[in-house]
């Protein structure tokens, strides 16, 4: 079962990303949805179901529900990352 956080901390770890409620990740970092609809979650891209959907999954569970393995999954969680700390950055110059 998935450790799920419901905050993520100023500079997020990756397993902080992996382990936080897709809602939270969302809430927190809105400029990560496109990537993640772009790459397959294309539910998300609909606000109806990204209110029932989001609060109940953690990036981790999403992955595997989606079938996201290897480079995919490696890339896209970069990706996140980079994005979370950049902004956080801007944020605490």
């Amino acid at each position: 079962m998935d450790r799920m956080i419901d905050t993520l901390p100023d500079r997020p770890t990756r397993c902080d990303i992996l382990n936080v409620r897709v809602s939270v990740l969302l809430e927190c970092h809105p400029e990560v949805l496109p990537i993640l609809v772009d790459d397959g979650f294309t539910p998300l891209a609909n606000p109806s179901l990204r209110s029932t959907l989001a609060p109940k999954v953690t990036l981790e569970r999403a992955f595997r529900l989606r079938g996201v393995t290897g480079e995919k999954r490696q890339w896209l969680v970069e990706r996140i990352e980079e994005l979370c700390v950049c902004r956080t950055d801007a944020r605490h110059p």
